[in-house]
């Protein structure tokens, strides 16, 4: 079963934690620090109710005069579920979300709660082929065995994050989230539908960061020749 239809039940009025750089991927977990009133009570709401919360990246490029109070958020959101938390004596949270899919936040309902929540709908992600699709991830582990040689202790988690089992849409993902830093980058790696066009692209973004390093040690050992 995906396991995106956990998310199901909770489509008619999904919380929003809306931020401006933060892209929150499926299969990943996303550290927060909660201490605005309106989503401690979204915090406490999740707790009570099994309610999850979907990390809304808030759009920069706004509408003159947008609603302050609603500001205007990317269509596609990554949501999950709180997986652990910490209240601190001043009634913050320390917690971590645990991503269970992809939503499009297809309409803002009225404010019944601080926090504002979204009639959604799941992304449904598509995967053709999976043998070659299988083949692309074979090729991502090659690259992370590769860096993990050269000492990057998160490309060794991340090795040891996939199984047999290990859903390819997965692979893709908690690469993207480890190693896509750009906000819009990750924003367009969200909204991909395709699971093959997922893993081209992570493929190629870490094939850049293996030849940026190749290139660096090269350039040391030139000045380490020189000198």
């Amino acid at each position: 079963m995906d396991s995106s239809s956990i998310l199901r039940p909770f489509l008619y009025g999904i919380p929003i934690f809306p931020l401006p750089k933060i892209v929150f991927f499926p299969h990943t977990t996303l550290p927060l620090h909660v201490f605005e009133e309106r989503y401690r009570v979204l915090v406490e709401d999740a707790l009570k109710q099994g309610l999850p919360i979907a990390m809304a990246r808030l759009q920069e490029n706004r509408e003159p005069n947008f609603d302050e109070r609603r500001p205007p958020v990317h269509q596609v959101a990554g949501a999950g579920f709180i997986k652990e938390y910490r209240r601190l004596p001043d009634g913050r949270f320390l917690l971590e979300l645990y991503g269970a899919g992809r939503v499009r936040l297809e309409e803002e309902l009225p404010l019944e709660r601080p926090y504002r929540r979204f009639r959604s709908s799941l992304v449904t992600e598509t995967l053709e082929n999976e043998s070659s699709a299988q083949e692309k991830v074979s090729m991502l582990k090659n690259l992370l065995l590769g860096f993990g040689v050269k000492g990057a202790d998160v490309a060794r988690e991340l090795l040891n994050e996939f199984g047999p089992d290990t859903p390819l849409s997965a692979v893709a993902d908690v690469c993207a989230g480890a190693t896509l830093a750009d906000a819009d980058a990750r924003q367009a790696f969200l909204e991909e539908v395709d699971v093959h066009r997922r893993l081209d692209s992570v493929t190629a973004h870490l094939t850049d960061l293996w030849a940026d390093i190749l290139e660096a040690s090269s350039d040391l050992r030139e000045r380490q020749e020189l000198n």
